[in-house]
């Protein structure tokens, strides 16, 4: 089983289309590798870090994917 935090920088220097999208995107691919046994939190920052995600079990993907996609 993995323990994986994402950290992700939401700063405005992320926010052309080929960096934060194809970042979440990625993250979206891998979310959907997991397994029940693996847990996932996202962190995101831009000048201050914040919790957007507690560690969450990997079978619970649409809770991790809408995480993700609220990411901005």
């Amino acid at each position: 089983p993995c323990n994986l935090v994402f950290l992700v920088d939401t700063s405005g220097s992320m926010s052309s289309p080929n960096k934060l999208p194809l970042v979440k995107e990625g993250l979206k691919a891998l979310t959907a590798q997991l397994g029940e046994r693996d847990r996932v939190a996202i962190v995101a920052y831009a000048g201050a870090a914040g919790l957007v995600l507690p560690s969450t079990p990997g079978d619970r993907k649409q809770e991790i994917v809408g995480s993700l996609e609220r990411l901005s």
